[in-house]
């Protein structure tokens, strides 16, 4: 993937095409391993995702893994996303509460991914799939500028046209989402997923932890319909299956 993944960026540089092919990864999670994909693997997905929502991807390479793997219904991921642009009017509380419910962590000072903090006029968050922060000025709660700092130094290094906040998790559950999960959970007898026990002690992380490591697994819990890659293609999409030859 890795390979083919530079030879078309190679190509793509000297053609007229303006967007490079992007690589949508797997978790790198062993099959029914209890645990949640690294924050940088979910944004790198989700910044994918959000690119083919509008038709900014036009080359995307694929392991099996990722092409046979649910992903966040396409509705979802429009809710969870946010934009605010130089000029906009932007109430703080409600930026606030948007970082929130996309699963970021308000702290005193940005250092990593999926955090962010407010200090009077100055807003800065650390998206999921950004290389660096961003810092937002308020005049009032009109936004005046808008800056990639380093995270070291705190030092402004370019203008940003325009803040583009997505979910950190591929998960973001409202109460609702939460509480019809779990009954979910609760009446799928038939299919006897978990032992009793462990039904048990995953309801009561839903209820008590909110966001646990490997609640990314029970997804079709909570969301009526999922969706793959697949959904996220253009009707006219050209799908190409690269099959090594087999060497007996």
């Amino acid at each position: 993937g890795e390979s083919l993944l530079g030879d078309l960026r190679y190509f793509a540089s000297h053609g007229k095409s303006e967007e490079a092919p992007q690589l949508f990864p797997t978790w790198e999670l062993l099959p029914y391993e209890q645990l949640s994909p690294l924050g940088e693997i979910s944004g790198e997905r989700l910044e994918i995702l959000n690119q083919l929502l509008h038709n900014h991807c036009s080359v995307v390479i694929a392991p099996v893994e990722a092409v046979m793997q649910y992903v966040l219904p396409r509705d979802v991921l429009r809710k969870l996303t946010y934009r605010a642009g130089k000029g906009d009017t932007v109430e703080r509380e409600f930026l606030e509460a948007c970082l929130i419910e996309n699963g970021y962590t308000r702290t005193p000072l940005v250092e990593e991914r999926g955090e962010f903090s407010l200090r009077g006029d100055i807003f800065d968050v650390f998206p999921a799939a950004s290389l660096n922060p961003v810092r937002i000025e308020f005049f009032g709660d009109v936004v005046e500028s808008l800056r990639a700092f380093d995270v070291n130094s705190q030092i402004s290094l370019e203008d940003v046209t325009e803040l583009q906040v997505l979910p950190v998790r591929e998960i973001c559950l409202s109460q609702k989402e939460r509480d019809d999960g779990v009954a979910r959970i609760l009446g799928h007898d038939k299919a006897r997923i978990f032992a009793r026990s462990r039904v048990e002690e995953v309801v009561d992380q839903i209820r008590h932890l909110g966001n646990f490591s490997g609640i990314e697994m029970l997804s079709p819990f909570f969301y009526q319909k999922m969706e793959t890659l697949f959904d996220y293609l253009p009707k006219d999409a050209l799908i190409v299956l690269d099959e090594k030859d087999h060497v007996m």
